[in-house]
């Protein structure tokens, strides 16, 4: 396997080589994504704001000065953006009467590779003891609040959140064995 530098691949990517661009995405695509989970969003907006990190990279690439770790860098983008979405509490929705241009809609490897991810999760959340999963699915993917998923599950909150801890513990691990 070929081993890249991030800062020539910069480099060429800002004298407009997407080839080089698309190997970064490839190399860092999946710890971006790692860190976007640390949020507890649920899994739309952390694969949005993943490629909106990367789209955000690519048309600032100029600004780009070799001074530090791009991985540091590329988090760093990664976190501003999801917290200005927290910061909105609000998502956009798409204006089904405006064209997509081509360039924006996914390409086919990236929705497999998404669907795949999301089978992974379902995969470890089944390996979950119950009383953890149910947590987990009612916080992050129905995105409800602690107090209203200790309501539900008729626990004090202080069981929910503990409970969302071991959940993210066993899914970082299991994600991890996965290559993620």
């Amino acid at each position: 396997m070929q081993e890249y530098n991030d800062d020539e691949l910069m480099q060429a990517a800002q004298s407009g080589s997407m080839e080089s661009f698309e190997i970064l995405i490839s190399l860092h695509r999946k710890t971006v994504f790692r860190y976007l989970l640390r949020f507890h969003q649920p899994l739309d907006i952390v694969e949005d704001v993943c490629q909106e990190t990367f789209l955000r990279l690519w048309i600032n690439r100029q600004d780009y000065t070799a001074s530090g770790h791009f991985t540091s860098y590329l988090i760093e983008i990664a976190k501003n953006i999801m917290l200005a979405k927290l910061r909105q509490r609000k998502i956009c929705v798409l204006n089904l009467d405006e064209s997509i241009p081509d360039e924006n809609v996914p390409k086919a490897q990236d929705c497999v590779e998404t669907f795949e991810f999301q089978q992974t999760i379902e995969h470890c959340l089944d390996m979950l003891p119950v009383h953890l999963s149910e947590v987990f699915r009612e916080v992050v993917i129905k995105q409800k609040k602690y107090s209203e998923a200790a309501q539900l599950l008729n626990v004090p909150v202080g069981t929910i959140k503990s409970r969302m801890n071991e959940a993210i513990k066993r899914i970082r691990i299991a994600l991890r064995q996965e290559g993620y």
